[in-house]
């Protein structure tokens, strides 16, 4: 009973239609002068941040494929990666090669329109994947250059639910080089240094002719030779050129955004408030696109005669309605991480769990596919709106919007955020303060 009516009383307290005892610390306030009020009114201002590079290696994600997508503009990936020699084994002399093929696994994942027939090249590296000597990552923008002509290709419609595994087939002449390097047991294939000075490496590439969707695989990769033996009796056999060393494996991600309002976005502009951009924010970081979001008019507040302190602040972020779809998934996380004038990101934002935990807000992801009316991230942003508040000089600190990882770094999914002009669907932001009357 007791619980009941503490839940009863703190209901009453926030409707905001009666006063009641409001708790400082370890002082109360008179409850004949104290009221919850509500604003809804401090309007945030929101912008589209460009980074020119995005670490994309390390991710266990292949992405290889391109779509056109008439607000973000046209995404083109590419995957490159190593592979490692199989264990060397004896071979009989009536040991034949068959066939040379590369097995892709989907993950499920896809961005575009899946539905038509597109191809995926295979390239053989011509150096090396190597990192820099002031890195210790691989990006977006990364390349290395191939050699001239594939050497494997598939056209076919692809199917992200089947992750049983695609099987592309390879150059014959490629599969019977490699043949008689493993029979001979060849310095190139004793261990893996040695092969990947023979063997570069591999890049996949959407092929020539229509592509309208981005594939996404699991690194789990392998090259497999097929070979046969004859004596003492027919038995078919393979040896598998595995993938090897996450570090070295990342997806090179291009855009042309020509067409689209994210033009004024690039090297020379690196933030676009959403006035410039028909009141809308970008979020797709793979690409460089985060959005952020500032409270500029929070201190009017403190122009309040009745304001005492923040209570309560909550944050609905309304993906706009038509932006998304089975084809265009939003992110199913977005955080928030406070960030500077910089816009670096810093610490992410927190809410307290039972036992005084502290627990990154992901947003909570509410989709209605039905009206498409109802679709929103939400966040508490209580502690930081008491934070900033108290901050009296020019401040541009905001917070960032963007995935964690790792699909910060591998997945194309995108956002695009209505700012609190948008015509169908605006940012919202309530604030509940403690008011104490004169």
């Amino acid at each position: 009973m007791r619980i009941l009516y503490c839940i009863l009383a703190a209901l009453y307290l926030l409707s905001g239609c009666k006063k009641a005892y409001i708790q400082f610390g370890d002082q109360f306030v008179d409850n004949g002068y104290t009221n919850i009020v509500l604003v809804d009114t401090l309007t945030p201002v929101v912008s589209t941040i460009f980074r020119d590079s995005v670490v994309t290696s390390n991710s266990g994600i292949m992405l290889a494929g391109m779509y056109k997508d008439s607000m973000f503009g046209t995404i083109k990936a590419k995957t490159f990666f190593n592979l490692a020699p199989p264990t060397l084994r004896d071979f009989s002399l009536s040991a034949h090669y068959d066939s040379l093929r590369l097995i892709l696994k989907c993950n499920g994942s896809y961005y575009g329109d899946t539905s038509t027939i597109q191809t995926l090249s295979i390239y053989q590296l011509a150096d090396p994947i190597q990192i820099g000597e002031s890195q210790s990552s691989l990006y977006n923008t990364s390349d290395f250059p191939i050699q001239t002509g594939a050497i494997g290709s598939i056209t076919r419609r692809f199917m992200p639910s089947d992750t049983s595994g695609i099987l592309v087939p390879m150059s014959d002449a490629l599969g019977q080089e490699l043949f008689g390097l493993l029979s001979q047991k060849a310095d190139p294939v004793k261990d893996i240094t040695s092969f990947i000075n023979y063997f570069k490496g591999l890049q996949i590439a959407p092929g020539p002719g229509i592509s309208n969707a981005v594939l996404s695989f699991r690194d789990s990769i392998v090259m497999r030779l097929y070979y046969h033996e004859a004596n003492p009796s027919p038995v078919n056999e393979y040896l598998d050129f595995t993938f090897n060393n996450q570090a070295f494996q990342f997806n090179q991600i291009q855009y042309d955004r020509t067409g689209t309002v994210l033009t004024l976005l690039g090297p020379a502009n690196r933030e676009a408030e959403s006035t410039l951009t028909n009141n809308m924010a970008f979020v797709q970081s793979a690409t460089g696109l985060e959005a952020k979001i500032r409270f500029p008019t929070l201190r009017n507040l403190l122009q309040r005669p009745d304001y005492a302190q923040i209570l309560k602040a909550e944050l609905d972020i309304l993906p706009v309605r038509g932006s998304f779809s089975g084809q265009y998934p939003l992110p199913p996380e977005l955080d928030l991480y406070s960030t500077s004038l910089l816009n670096d990101p810093l610490s992410p934002l927190t809410i307290a769990q039972a036992g005084g935990l502290a627990q990154v807000q992901n947003g909570n992801l509410q989709v209605d596919w039905l009206y498409g009316q109802n679709t929103f991230y939400s966040y508490d942003v209580t502690t930081f709106l008491q934070q900033q508040i108290a901050i009296s000089d020019n401040n541009k600190n905001g917070l960032l919007v963007q995935p964690p990882s790792p699909s910060f770094e591998s997945a194309l999914n995108r956002m695009v955020l209505g700012d609190s002009r948008n015509i169908k669907d605006r940012i919202m932001l309530k604030v509940y303060y403690i008011s104490i009357q004169p």
